[in-house]
């Protein structure tokens, strides 16, 4: 998957930062998000944990960016957040791909479509490539994981998909971008 799509090729991106107090040449390989941003810059303002917002989704990524010697932490550094899932939910039609759900959790990534039903299961930090869907020898960690994101969805009144009668997954998502640029420019011609 590429850009706008919730396959690992098109969320995992490195997060570069540089800085006063941060070691040059150091990484990690510890999954951050946009909103761990937020208490990041929060913790560094000096603002108390506790006049955060309520709710408040990210962790500050303070503890990851420590100075340390160069190269890779030998303890792995971590990020303090609210729920321990991290969930990316696309409740539109998108990269040709139908309204699904991502939920991380435990090592396991599991994708929700809402049109289908469909799941997939992925031992992630061993198939980044998510090549071997375990969800069908794995129906007790779907089953766990799907209520998980259910609950989070429902807790945060996420929106959920209304079903697109009119989408076609084999028509290339390409076709569908070309129409719409190709009719603009005829109506200006």
């Amino acid at each position: 998957g590429g850009k706008g799509s919730l396959r690992e090729g098109g969320i995992r991106v490195p997060l570069i930062i540089q800085g006063p107090g941060i070691t040059a040449d150091s990484w990690c390989d510890t999954r951050v998000v946009g909103f761990d941003l937020f208490p990041t810059f929060c913790e560094w303002a000096g603002v108390p944990k506790e006049e955060w917002p309520a709710e408040l989704e990210g962790g500050s990524l303070v503890p990851l960016l420590k100075p340390k010697s160069k190269g890779k932490t030998t303890t792995p550094a971590s990020v303090s957040r609210p729920r321990e899932e991290l969930v990316f939910h696309f409740p539109h039609y998108q990269s040709g791909v139908p309204p699904h759900s991502v939920i991380y959790l435990d090592g396991y990534k599991m994708f929700r479509f809402h049109d289908s039903g469909k799941t997939e299961l992925y031992a992630i930090d061993k198939d980044m490539a998510e090549t071997n869907d375990l969800a069908p020898q794995m129906k007790e960690k779907v089953e766990a994981l799907s209520l998980n994101l259910a609950t989070y969805l429902e807790s945060v009144g996420a929106k959920m998909p209304t079903k697109n009668l009119k989408y076609d997954p084999k028509k290339p998502s390409s076709d569908r971008t070309k129409r719409g640029s190709s009719q603009k420019k005829r109506e200006r011609l």
